[in-house]
């Protein structure tokens, strides 16, 4: 019974040993192949990395670039209207100045003279020249006056003076009388700015 008992034993031992299935180690070649394709996976994600960042790079200088030269055109177009600015300022100046020379009245003469009437539309500046009118024995006496009768008047009353401005009223001065002993002289009337 014994020996039985033992057969039975090794038999279910055995049967037992027979049904479990054991795991055999990898081989060389399986672990090498394994390692190869882990190599190329890492290869090719670094090798997709870097074309990422070159492409990031790239992007960059040409955001960059693109930003730069919209910078230069910027720079140049305030440039171009800054100068389309003074050119037109110079261009109101001159105009100005040419319709201020224009618009000036100039009246000249010889001694005492009646310029008539002067009719002064906007505020205006008169200005005298009389050079012989300095020097000599005391000098000469300038003046210009107007009709007593105007609303407004011109009153230059000077002695021993080359030069001289007064201002004028908007309005209409009557038998204007310039007099001097005998010099030359010239009236501006140029209207204010």
């Amino acid at each position: 019974m014994i020996a039985i008992a033992v057969v039975s034993l090794l038999i279910g031992i055995g049967i037992g040993a027979g049904s479990k299935k054991t795991k055999a180690a990898p081989s060389a070649a399986a672990i090498l192949a394994q390692e190869t394709v882990r190599k190329e996976r890492l290869h090719e994600e670094a090798v997709q990395k870097a074309a990422q960042e070159h492409v990031a790079i790239a992007n960059q200088k040409q955001e960059a670039a693109k930003q730069a030269a919209e910078h230069r055109a910027a720079v140049r177009s305030a440039e171009h209207e800054a100068e389309e600015h003074r050119h037109e300022q110079a261009k109101e100046r001159e105009e100005a100045a040419h319709k201020k020379a224009e618009e000036t009245k100039t009246y000249t003469g010889t001694g005492g003279e009646n310029v008539g009437t002067i009719h002064v539309p906007v505020a205006s500046t008169l200005h005298w020249e009389c050079p012989p009118c300095a020097g000599g024995n005391g000098g000469d006496n300038f003046t210009i006056g107007n009709s007593a009768s105007d609303e407004k008047s011109i009153t230059v009353n000077t002695l021993d003076r080359t030069s001289g401005e007064t201002q004028l009223g908007e309005g209409t001065y009557h038998e204007v009388v310039v007099n001097t002993e005998g010099e030359e002289w010239t009236i501006h009337i140029t209207p204010n700015a």
